[in-house]
């Protein structure tokens, strides 16, 4: 490394140059209906209604696209220590069979699934996945491109008319084309012959454009209090409990560590962890199919799991999405899922915390819906057991 002008002084001060933040614009965007663009990082713990997720038929890291020279080889050790190696590989041909490359290439590649997954999951009412279709560009065999996991995994494949998905059949997906898009409704240019528009004078009515905001999962002080382990299990009950209440899985179904494990691994999580996160929200799912909280959770009739609602509230639309919504004869009950550890004592501070951020806008949307119907508001604090109705003002 040495010889080649790369001494071990010299990579230390390239890495604390580059770990600096890059500086940025200081333009505010806060409660202002805009695009926003940002990278993928930026975007986590963050949902927009609509996101768009160009490029997908662009390459990823392969043999032949990475350039990295310097590889850094992390291991345990049997007493648990981390233990790093760096190899320096500047030969390319050297460098594709390296089984530290490779083993480095495999780890980019998950990383970018990962990142793919944090990307596709922001959108909370419509994701539009877009790329260049270039089926003799490359052996179909080769992953190199997002479009390639999409054709291996869900079967995306083009027959002559159209695209079509042939390994998956999800609701509300759709493969479109320049042929297959509805043409626009132009307006209706008005003709020579006809008289002009008679002005009108006099003060110009303002018009109002309603805002768009949305009603997250988790709030600001959620991400700030907790792990983001715990965010990732938060994610993985939520999920749960939707397809518990959907009736499309069971607690004592032989499938469920599988799609819990399924479920973790869409998240970046540590390969030594995998085992224990899974084994804990199997111990706590049996905890709940023994506790009161099951009742809310089992498939029922006049019942929603995550349900998504809007509603205008003066110039603002929110838009939200119930964790469970269970309709009687006189009332409608809305339960938030709440999956973080708390203690006792914590509860009163949150029902009000939760109540302003998020449940009062789910009440008056359920309001809004079931207008002659009374509505309870609940929050389900899954870790201890607890539910705990919420005074609303509907």
């Amino acid at each position: 490394m040495e010889l080649d002008g790369i001494n071990p002084y010299r990579i230390k001060k390239f890495l604390e140059l580059n770990d600096k933040d890059e500086a940025r614009a200081d333009v505010t965007i806060s409660g202002m209906d805009v695009v926003q663009i940002m990278t993928v990082h930026a975007a986590k713990g963050l949902q927009f209604p609509i996101v768009f997720h160009p490029g997908l038929h662009e390459e990823i890291l392969s043999q032949n696209s990475s350039k990295e020279k310097l590889i850094i080889n992390e291991t345990v050790n049997e007493q648990g220590v981390v233990e790093a190696q760096a190899f320096y590989l500047p030969d390319n041909k050297i460098r594709k069979g390296h089984p530290v490359f490779l083993t480095f290439l495999e780890k980019q590649i998950e990383e970018e699934k990962r990142v793919f997954y944090v990307a596709c999951t922001r959108a909370r009412d419509g994701l539009f996945l877009t790329g260049i279709w270039q089926p003799n560009a490359r052996n179909d065999a080769e992953e190199k491109t997002k479009l390639d996991w999409l054709k291996k995994h869900l079967g995306l494949c083009f027959d002559a008319e159209r695209f079509k998905l042939t390994n998956a059949d999800i609701n509300n997906v759709y493969c479109v084309n320049a042929t297959t898009i509805p043409e626009p409704v132009l307006p209706v240019l008005k003709t020579k012959e006809e008289s002009p528009p008679v002005l009108k004078k006099g003060p110009v009515q303002p018009v109002t454009i309603p805002q768009v905001r949305s009603v997250t999962r988790y709030t600001p002080r959620d991400h700030y209090r907790h792990h983001p382990e715990a965010i990732v299990l938060g994610d993985v009950f939520h999920r749960l409990f939707e397809l518990f209440s959907n009736n499309q899985l069971t607690p004592e179904h032989p499938t469920l560590k599988q799609e819990i494990v399924r479920l973790l691994n869409q998240n970046p999580i540590s390969p030594d962890r995998l085992d224990k996160l899974t084994q804990t929200v199997i111990k706590h799912i049996n905890r709940i199919k023994k506790s009161p909280l099951w009742e809310i959770i089992k498939p029922q009739p006049d019942s929603f799991a995550e349900l998504p609602l809007m509603y205008q509230e003066d110039d603002t639309i929110w838009n939200c999405r119930i964790d469970r919504l269970i309709v009687l004869p006189d009332e409608v009950r809305v339960y938030d899922y709440k999956t973080f550890p708390l203690r006792e004592k914590e509860i009163p501070g949150l029902i009000q915390e939760y109540y302003d951020l998020q449940l009062k806008h789910y009440a008056a949307a359920v309001t809004a819906m079931y207008p002659d119907k009374k509505v309870k508001t609940f929050l389900v604090f899954t870790s201890i057991l607890r539910i705990a109705p919420v005074p609303t003002e509907t």
